[in-house]
């Protein structure tokens, strides 16, 4: 993913080829195709449980894509959270507000949501990837809100 230090630097979002997105390193979840324009005005809101790998700080980077019908999507909003002295196996419930956009998503394309624990612009302190398990408990379901105007 390292072209999202790029677009963060640049301030334009470049396309990214969400099949080359490495899975070794990524948990990649997409929305159906969008019967009509979205209208994100806001901070959408990520719920996910994860159960780190390792004991460790942990860093995790989730992006927001807005993908198109040949697969390329463009960064919509990324957010990085750690999760401080992990510990393996522990289960840990993770709530967090993505950087606030104002961004339309056509008809036709897809949101794609990105959960990686490797991005250069984003290094925890232990400067590696992580292992990272996601769960959603039955009672505790993962979930991304949108802001839709």
């Amino acid at each position: 993913m390292d072209t999202v230090a790029s677009e963060v630097f640049m301030g334009e979002a470049q396309p990214v080829s969400i099949a080359g997105v490495n899975r070794t390193n990524a948990g990649v979840w997409q929305s159906d195709v969008l019967a009509s324009a979205l209208r994100l005005r806001g901070a959408a809101h990520l719920h996910v449980t994860v159960a780190p790998g390792s004991s460790a700080s942990t860093t995790v980077i989730a992006y927001l894509y807005d993908t198109d019908k040949l697969g390329m999507g463009r960064l919509v909003t990324p957010i990085p959270f750690t999760i401080p002295e992990a510990v393996a196996g522990q289960v840990y419930p993770v709530d967090t507000d993505f950087f606030v956009t104002a961004y339309d998503v056509p008809e036709g394309h897809r949101l794609t949501l990105v959960v990686d624990t490797v991005d250069p612009l984003y290094v925890d302190m232990e400067n590696r990837s992580t292992e990272l398990t996601f769960v959603s408990p039955p009672g505790d379901p993962s979930y991304v809100s949108l802001p839709l105007r």
